[in-house]
């Protein structure tokens, strides 16, 4: 039996006695209707106050039978919907989540239980029953075929010129004329745009933005030595191409939109 120890405790202290208070328990046990009990706590014998009996006899049928099951009623659920509910409301998250991936289970039952797990926010609506609950399920990310050609021309041009740049550091090394210096520059440039082209494959918004920070030092660079601004501004169309691409939509979002 349930241990009653600290109700009893409570009772004592409001000078109920102890026999009356086991009495009480053993009758509310034996299934005795509340007001026999009553009159028999209140009788000459035992003496107790109605009031007492009362509150005495209310707190044990509340420790006895445990929390009440949380009633409902929702207007999507059939009556039985409502019982199966209510039948599983009280029950843990994790024996729910065993009885969610069990698959012994009819459905309807399951998905009563995931409503309860949704409204307990240990699922979501979106989440199914091989994923792990808390874990959205990934989204698969979808590049129009216009971007995925311009990518990868981006890739053959960087890597064309970086062998180009590479050969005439090569051809004028030793010659201290400076210029294999710009070609070898050049070639580390290169070599930096097909790295951050990669990463704009594999959805990052930090290789456009490398690409940008890039073209705008390439920018003030060669302003610095001399281009003019015309073939300066020239050189920063390339980005401006990129993101016109990244624009391009595949089943109704834009690349640009999917960049994480």
């Amino acid at each position: 039996m349930k241990d009653l120890t600290h109700l009893k405790d409570t009772f004592l202290k409001i000078g109920m006695k102890p026999g009356n208070i086991d009495y009480a328990i053993d009758a509310v046990n034996y299934g005795t209707e509340k007001e026999l009990i009553i009159q028999n706590l209140t009788s000459v014998y035992r003496n107790e106050t109605a009031e007492n009996s009362a509150q005495l006899i209310d707190a044990i049928i509340d420790e006895l039978k445990g929390p009440k099951k949380k009633i409902i009623s929702n207007p999507r659920y059939s009556a039985r919907q409502q019982k199966i509910y209510n039948d599983y409301i009280s029950s843990s998250d994790d024996r729910l989540l065993e009885i969610v991936h069990s698959g012994k289970y009819q459905d309807e039952v399951v998905e009563i239980i995931k409503d309860i797990l949704v409204e307990r926010k240990v699922i979501t609506r979106e989440t199914s029953s091989d994923e792990t609950p808390g874990t959205s399920p990934a989204i698969e990310k979808k590049r129009n075929k216009a971007l995925t050609f311009y990518l990868n021309f981006m890739l053959i041009a960087n890597g064309l010129a970086f062998l180009m740049n590479l050969f005439a550091f090569a051809k004028l090394k030793g010659k201290n004329s400076g210029e294999e210096l710009v070609f070898f520059a050049f070639s580390i440039v290169c070599v930096l745009n097909i790295i951050f082209v990669m990463q704009i494959f594999k959805w990052k918004k930090s290789g456009f933005n490398n690409i940008a920070y890039l073209a705008v030092i390439m920018f003030c660079i060669n302003l610095v030595t001399g281009i003019s601004l015309g073939r300066s501004i020239l050189g920063l169309t390339g980005l401006l191409v990129l993101y016109v691409f990244l624009q391009f939509e595949k089943d109704g979002k834009s690349a640009w939109e999917q960049l994480e």
